[in-house]
């Protein structure tokens, strides 16, 4: 999935654009985590109406929610570093690169 979002993004934006777009699409997400508190107080408050869970743990939806959360980070993350990566090497010379 990462390769796929990748490959997409650079080739319909373009490098450099796609290095300036990745940051601000990974990063700020993370201040979205702090809602997993209410998501989670709300399906505990229903879960602890109906007797399931003793309030210790983690529902499903708010599990989701920051799986959710943080795949996007990483993915955005890879993007901006697979690029960071390809424009690092074209400033090298073909000759001076290192090969395996």
């Amino acid at each position: 999935l990462n390769y796929i979002v990748s490959s997409t993004i650079i080739s319909k934006c373009g490098l450099y654009k796609s290095l300036h777009m990745a940051p601000f699409l990974s990063s700020p997400i993370i201040f979205l985590v702090p809602l997993s508190i209410l998501i989670n107080q709300y399906y505990d408050s229903y879960n602890n109406d109906n007797n399931l869970t003793n309030g210790d743990n983690l529902s499903w939806p708010t599990t989701i929610y920051l799986s959710f959360i943080m795949s996007w980070n990483r993915i955005f993350a890879m993007v901006f570093y697979a690029g960071i990566t390809i424009a690092t090497n074209r400033t090298v010379h073909v000759s001076h690169r290192a090969t395996m």
